[in-house]
């Protein structure tokens, strides 16, 4: 089978590596093509069974997968290139570009192909991302190959195109949003005096086991919380401080403000 991802961007790259890095680069032709070389050479140079090329239709012919990592304004030239390589019916399209509707690829690859819209994020690249993909035209054996593709990379979820919006704010745009509590989380250590390199290690750890307990207790974050509160200890009042600053409302709105 040959699959190819068309487009090294940070989306682009961290497939690329993740799919580089799994089980089914054994057995699987990966081919990488991007317009610059320097992001090609890179990856070649930490995963040398890659194919890297320059040129997209060298990468989609004959493709079994195309996995389209591009910038959506450049999502058409590109698609438009490669129209002719794509085996009607059989060549599985997956975009990973944000916000481009099936009915957008139907028009370019005259909706005779099963096609993907996927979500990850860039936490595929160490195997923990996880990936919201919606299909059409699709069957369940190939939406089970994609899931497949993509479980190397984390986890997956299954979703309609109605919601995989809503999802890729919550999954994706939230690993900004994450980043930017621990930034927060980082300074408030290094106010307190810890040096800027344990303060960001120590952080980040908090919030990977704060995030395992949810994941390993399936239990609603105000239990953990509840947990960790003591009545009329420190916690509560970092607690009320952060909600009388607006956290929980600022939390809200920029995940609502990614959606608009």
């Amino acid at each position: 089978m040959k699959i190819s991802v068309i487009g090294a961007g940070n989306m682009g790259g961290a497939v690329a590596r993740a799919l580089a890095q799994s089980e089914l680069a054994r057995n699987n032709s990966i081919y990488i093509a991007n317009r610059s070389r320097a992001k090609l050479d890179a990856l070649k140079a930490s995963f040398p069974q890659c194919h890297i090329t320059t040129d997209n239709t060298e990468a989609a012919r004959d493709a079994d997968i195309v996995i389209l990592a591009v910038k959506p304004w450049i999502l058409d030239p590109v698609a438009r290139e490669i129209a002719p390589c794509i085996k009607p019916g059989e060549t599985m399209i997956i975009s990973v570009v944000a916000a481009v509707p099936f009915s957008h690829y139907d028009e370019l690859f005259c909706g005779c192909c099963p096609t993907f819209r996927v979500i990850p994020n860039t936490a595929a690249v160490v195997g923990e991302g996880i990936s919201v993909i919606a299909a059409n035209h699709a069957s369940q054996a190939q939406t089970a190959l994609v899931q497949s593709l993509f479980d190397s990379m984390g986890i997956t979820l299954l979703t309609d195109e109605e919601h995989i919006n809503a999802y890729m704010v919550l999954c994706s745009s939230g690993t900004a949003l994450a980043m930017r509590y621990l930034r927060a989380a980082m300074e408030a250590g290094i106010a307190m005096g810890i040096p800027a390199a344990e303060a960001s290690r120590m952080a980040a750890y908090t919030m990977r086991g704060a995030a395992q307990l949810i994941i390993e207790h399936g239990e609603h974050p105000e239990a953990e919380i509840d947990r960790v509160t003591t009545p009329g200890g420190l916690t509560i009042k970092g607690l009320i401080a952060m909600e009388e600053a607006g956290f929980s409302n600022a939390v809200i709105k920029g995940h609502l403000a990614c959606l608009k």
